[in-house]
C-alpha cells in the first residue's frame, strides 16, 4: 500500500480497526461480500457477488460541525486531500485519483459521515467511472447507487429492506457533485433530510452491517471497468 493511502487509512477522526473483532471505529469487507446485480439481470433477474472494488477504501471521517460541509477535498484542512498533495508534491501518485462521499445529516449540529475511495491507476476513458467524474449529473443520479447486506440487523430492517438492500441516491437525496478542474479529487454530497432521512437512516445506521457505494451500468454498452 502506497503511503499516503496508509496514512488516510490510519489518520481519521474514526480509527481503522479490525474487520472481524474491532469496535468503535470502521473497516473494509471484501467486495464479494454484496450480490448485485449481474450481466443477465434485465432478462433473467439474478445477481451475483460483485468482485473487488473499483476504488479501494481510503478511509473515513465522522464529523460535527456548525455549518454544513460541503466539497470536503476542497477544504484546505482536509486531511485525505492534503496527504495526497504532499505526495504529489514529491513527484508521486501524479495520477492517483479521490472520491469523497458526505453524507449530511441537518440539524442544530452538523453530522457528516465522510467515506474515501482511491485508486493509483489513471481512469479509462470512456469507462463507467470516467464518464461519471465527466459526465452531468443526471447522468450521476442515475448510476450512483448506496448498498448494504443486512448481517445483524433487528428483524424490522430485514423485514422492511430485504438482506440486500440498494438505493438509488439521485433520486432518494440532494446530491451535490464536485469535480474541480484543476485538482483531481471529485467530492460528492449527499443531503439526508426529513422525510426522506429515516429511509436512508435505517439503510446506513445500522450496528455491524457492511454499506458499500457502486455506479450502475445497467442498460450500458461501455466499458465499465
Amino acid at each position: 500500500m502506497v503511503e499516503w493511502i496508509s496514512e488516510a487509512i490510519n489518520g481519521g477522526s474514526l480509527r481503522h480497526v479490525d474487520l472481524h473483532t474491532g469496535t468503535n471505529g470502521w473497516a473494509s469487507p471484501p467486495g464479494d461480500l454484496f450480490s448485485l446485480r449481474s450481466k443477465n439481470y434485465l432478462t433473467k433477474r439474478t445477481k451475483s457477488p460483485s468482485g473487488d472494488y473499483l476504488l479501494a477504501p481510503a478511509g473515513m471521517d465522522w464529523l460535527k460541525s456548525s455549518t454544513k460541509l460541503d466539497n470536503v477535498l476542497a477544504r484546505p484542512d482536509n486531511r485525505v486531500a492534503n496527504a495526497l498533495r504532499k505526495a504529489q508534491s514529491q513527484g508521486k501518485s501524479l495520477k492517483s485519483f479521490i472520491l469523497a462521499v458526505n453524507l449530511q445529516i441537518p440539524g442544530k449540529d452538523h453530522h457528516n459521515a465522510v467515506f474515501y475511495f482511491a485508486t493509483e491507476e489513471p481512469i479509462p476513458f470512456g469507462s463507467l467511472l470516467h464518464r461519471f467524474v465527466h459526465g452531468d449529473d443526471a447522468f450521476r443520479n442515475q448510476r450512483f447507487k448506496i448498498v448494504n447486506r443486512i448481517v445483524k440487523g433487528p428483524w424490522i430492517v430485514k423485514k422492511t429492506v430485504g438482506n440486500y438492500s440498494a438505493c438509488l441516491l439521485g433520486k432518494a437525496l440532494t446530491c451535490n457533485y464536485a469535480c474541480p478542474s484543476t485538482t483531481n479529487p471529485m467530492s460528492i454530497v449527499t443531503l439526508v433530510t426529513y422525510p426522506n432521512a429515516r429511509g436512508i437512516r435505517m439503510r446506513i445506521h445500522v450496528p455491524f452491517d457492511p454499506v458499500s457505494f457502486l455506479l450502475d451500468a445497467s442498460g450500458m454498452d461501455i466499458n465499465a471497468s
